[in-house]
Protein backbone atom coordinates (compact mmCIF):
# COMPACT_ATOMS: atom_id res chain seq x y z
CA UNK A 1 0.00 0.00 0.00
CA UNK A 2 3.13 2.63 0.69
CA UNK A 3 4.36 1.68 -2.17
CA UNK A 4 1.50 2.43 -4.41
CA UNK A 5 1.01 5.87 -2.21
CA UNK A 6 4.59 6.86 -3.41
CA UNK A 7 3.48 6.24 -7.04
CA UNK A 8 0.89 8.45 -6.84
CA UNK A 9 2.73 11.00 -4.84
CA UNK A 10 5.00 10.93 -7.26
CA UNK A 11 7.82 11.37 -4.24
CA UNK A 12 10.67 9.82 -5.98
CA UNK A 13 12.83 9.55 -2.43
CA UNK A 14 10.26 8.05 -0.69
CA UNK A 15 9.84 5.41 -3.67
CA UNK A 16 13.48 4.84 -3.97
CA UNK A 17 13.61 3.53 -0.22
CA UNK A 18 10.43 1.79 -0.51
CA UNK A 19 11.30 0.25 -3.88
CA UNK A 20 14.38 -1.45 -1.58
CA UNK A 21 12.39 -2.43 1.22
CA UNK A 22 9.59 -4.11 -1.17
CA UNK A 23 12.71 -6.04 -3.36
CA UNK A 24 13.86 -7.48 -0.10
CA UNK A 25 10.28 -8.42 1.45
CA UNK A 26 8.59 -9.92 -2.25
CA UNK A 27 11.95 -10.12 -4.59
CA UNK A 28 12.11 -9.07 -7.89
CA UNK A 29 8.96 -10.29 -9.66
CA UNK A 30 6.84 -9.22 -6.83
CA UNK A 31 8.33 -5.52 -6.91
CA UNK A 32 7.82 -5.65 -10.87
CA UNK A 33 3.97 -6.74 -10.55
CA UNK A 34 3.66 -3.81 -7.14
CA UNK A 35 4.53 -1.31 -9.28
CA UNK A 36 2.70 -2.09 -12.44
CA UNK A 37 -0.59 -2.70 -10.21
CA UNK A 38 -0.33 0.64 -8.87
CA UNK A 39 1.12 2.16 -12.34
CA UNK A 40 -2.01 1.07 -14.09
CA UNK A 41 -4.53 1.81 -11.52
CA UNK A 42 -3.17 5.30 -11.77
CA UNK A 43 -3.51 5.10 -15.44
CA UNK A 44 -7.05 3.86 -14.98
CA UNK A 45 -7.71 7.46 -13.51
CA UNK A 46 -6.36 9.63 -15.80
CA UNK A 47 -7.56 7.82 -18.46
CA UNK A 48 -11.44 8.16 -17.17
CA UNK A 49 -10.70 11.48 -15.95
CA UNK A 50 -9.48 12.56 -19.71
CA UNK A 51 -12.22 11.05 -21.50
CA UNK A 52 -14.74 12.36 -19.10
CA UNK A 53 -16.45 9.05 -17.08
CA UNK A 54 -17.68 10.61 -14.07
CA UNK A 55 -16.95 9.63 -10.41
CA UNK A 56 -18.33 11.58 -8.38
CA UNK A 57 -20.03 9.94 -5.78
CA UNK A 58 -18.09 6.24 -5.68
CA UNK A 59 -15.26 8.45 -4.22
CA UNK A 60 -17.14 9.59 -1.29
CA UNK A 61 -18.80 6.06 -0.67
CA UNK A 62 -22.11 7.43 -1.75
CA UNK A 63 -22.23 4.75 -4.62
CA UNK A 64 -24.92 1.66 -4.54
CA UNK A 65 -24.27 0.09 -1.39
CA UNK A 66 -25.23 -3.46 -2.89
CA UNK A 67 -22.40 -2.90 -5.43
CA UNK A 68 -19.64 -2.09 -2.93
CA UNK A 69 -20.58 -5.26 -0.89
CA UNK A 70 -20.80 -7.61 -3.88
CA UNK A 71 -17.41 -5.88 -4.80
CA UNK A 72 -15.56 -6.22 -1.48
CA UNK A 73 -14.87 -2.56 -1.67
CA UNK A 74 -15.97 -2.15 1.92
CA UNK A 75 -13.28 -4.58 2.97
CA UNK A 76 -10.88 -1.89 2.04
CA UNK A 77 -9.28 0.38 5.45
CA UNK A 78 -10.18 3.78 3.59
CA UNK A 79 -13.83 2.60 2.57
CA UNK A 80 -14.63 1.63 5.84
CA UNK A 81 -13.30 4.22 7.75
CA UNK A 82 -15.68 6.92 5.88
CA UNK A 83 -18.50 4.97 6.40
Amino acid sequence: MELAECVVARDPSALNILREKAHGLIGNDGLVDAIAVSAAFHGFVRIADAIGIPYETAGFGNDAAEIREEAGINQFHRVSAEI
